[in-house]
């Protein structure tokens, strides 16, 4: 079993911190987006926020899952693959980065639109320029998620050839 599937290596515990990471930007994200109502974001930003949590929790829950099982037995993870080395949370996690570049083309073209208007406090104009640096963090964030969890796939599910094996072939040769 290579050792980048364990879910006490230095990758997966980096994964999880990072999520965690992913997991405040979104909460000052939707608090910015709130300031204003949602008006800025069209309440896309909030209603993202909840389902990029969602996500989060479930992946943190089936490693949190993971730990503890192999806490009680060390072999039952053998020849599994790590909840965040899935082909499906590498494509969710591309897929939020994509959805949140879209929120910052939405909070860009709504801010040019209703920022222009007399009726618009500063406070409001504030709030919807501080939500667009805090979502292309969100959009690194994840970016950096989906390619360590692309290469903890890689290094779990390609078969590693040890030491001993190449010796052994070489033997055979």
């Amino acid at each position: 079993m290579p050792a980048e599937n364990h879910p006490f290596s230095k990758r997966a515990r980096h994964i999880d911190q990072w999520l965690w990471t992913s997991i405040l930007l979104t909460v000052a994200i939707t608090a910015v987006s709130l300031v204003n109502l949602g008006r800025i974001s069209i309440f896309i930003g909030p209603s993202l926020f909840l389902i990029t949590l969602t996500h989060h929790a479930v992946v943190l829950w089936l490693v949190s899952r993971d730990r503890q099982r192999s806490k009680i037995n060390p072999d039952c993870l053998r020849n599994t693959t790590a909840p965040t080395a899935t082909k499906a949370n590498v494509f969710i996690c591309w897929l939020f980065a994509f959805l949140w570049l879209l929120i910052v083309c939405i909070v860009l073209i709504v801010s040019v639109v209703v920022m222009h208007q007399e009726h618009v406090e500063a406070w409001e104009r504030f709030a919807g320029y501080a939500e667009i640096p805090l979502e292309c963090a969100e959009i690194g964030v994840l970016g950096y998620i989906a390619i360590r969890c692309e290469q903890q796939r890689k290094e779990t599910v390609r078969p590693t050839v040890t030491i001993t094996q190449r010796q052994q072939h070489m033997q055979q040769v």
